[in-house]
């Protein structure tokens, strides 16, 4: 029984030394990504100031066709032990699916969830989770993205992510916004303004997809922060409870031993 029990402790032991190692490693990367969001948001304010520079006009730079599907991006990650945040993203996801929703997944946990379901998955791009995820990468998707829209593959594009134990549902495309003109009485623009309010926007797109991701794997890392956290100190309290237990056995086969050998004598 003596020998069960510390096989158990032992086993606690490394479960301990494992799930704090994993809680370091994922403040380590919140971290990192955390100032990628701090050096991205400086960047996306200069963005804003040229976009603001323009003078109001409705825009809308693409009519709903109801014939064609709404494609939404599920956004969830290519690892577990991370508490809810996978299961929360499936959740709100399976609410608004129909027959008129087509997936295109980033999260291999999704991923496998859906496809298990029997969901038809128009695309996966879980691979960039495990690039770096920075406006270069984040570039080709959205230009994909808006050669397939402007196409008139989908109707809409909306995203479907985890920010701060909040599950967000943002429309991507089309835009449907105020849009800005550029004042051409006080400024001259080469090749035209509306190439560069286009350009402006697309950045834009680009900017805002890249931060998503950012916010999602942000999420991502928090939740396995508490998670590990909690797993921890779970392992602990059973830690101290199995040494109590192992205490006692021991006491009680000490005192078995004296009092045979106080009989034997």
């Amino acid at each position: 029984m003596l020998k069960d029990i510390k096989i158990r402790i032992n086993s606690i032991l490394s479960i301990i030394k494992i799930t704090n190692a994993m809680k370091l490693i994922a403040a380590s990367k919140l971290k990192k990504v955390q100032t990628d969001i701090s050096n991205m948001q400086q960047y996306e304010k200069n963005i804003n100031k040229i976009y603001d520079s323009f003078e109001s006009k409705k825009f809308c730079n693409f009519l709903y066709d109801k014939s064609l599907k709404k494609l939404l991006i599920v956004i969830s990650s290519n690892r577990g032990f991370c508490g809810s945040f996978n299961s929360s993203i499936i959740k709100e996801t399976l609410k608004i699916i129909n027959t008129n929703v087509v997936l295109l997944t980033i999260g291999t946990k999704c991923k496998n969830f859906f496809l298990d379901k029997k969901f038809f998955i128009y695309k996966d791009l879980s691979k960039i989770l495990n690039l770096n995820l920075n406006f270069k990468n984040v570039s080709i998707i959205v230009d994909n993205l808006l050669k397939e829209f402007y196409d008139g593959n989908f109707n809409c594009i909306e995203l479907i992510y985890n920010k701060n134990k909040k599950i967000i549902k943002k429309q991507f495309l089309p835009i449907c916004e105020i849009k800005k003109e550029l004042n051409n009485s006080y400024s001259i623009f080469e090749p035209s303004s509306n190439k560069i309010l286009n350009y402006i926007i697309t950045l834009k797109l680009k900017i805002t997809f890249l931060k998503v991701l950012l916010e999602s794997s942000a999420s991502e890392h928090t939740e396995r922060m508490i998670a590990m956290h909690q797993a921890k100190e779970n392992a602990l309290n059973l830690k101290f409870k199995l040494e109590l237990i192992y205490n006692k056995a021991r006491q009680t086969n000490i005192t078995k031993e004296i009092l045979e050998i106080i009989s034997g004598l």
